[in-house]
């Protein structure tokens, strides 16, 4: 068995963009155990544990902007029904949030 991903897609608009040296962040929150960002066709890379947490700066674009998150969790929600792992807790799948952009 693998692993098991989430996708999360969604836009949304913006009005206007701050200047181009303001420091713009998205904070992901909450979220179990793997992620893998893209926004407007840029890929951020990998986080594998908290602060979920991107720096975006340049990145935003006035109107609309395109946003995926693939959420991964790990092999032991694939294998984790041994006789080692059945009495551990296992933490839930998924993107909890909230969601922002900071600047």
């Amino acid at each position: 068995a693998l692993p098991i991903s989430l996708r999360y897609e969604t836009a949304f608009d913006l009005q206007a963009v701050p200047p181009a040296k303001t420091q713009a962040w998205l904070d992901l929150g909450e979220l179990y155990e793997i992620v893998e960002v893209r926004l407007n066709d840029k890929e951020f890379g990998a986080c594998i544990c908290p602060p979920y947490r991107f720096e975006i700066t340049g990145c935003l674009k006035p109107g609309r902007n395109e946003i995926r998150i693939d959420v991964t969790n790990t092999l032991a929600k694939a294998l984790g029904d041994n006789a080692f792992d059945r009495a551990m807790p296992q933490d839930p799948s998924g993107l909890f949030g909230p969601v922002q952009v900071e600047f």
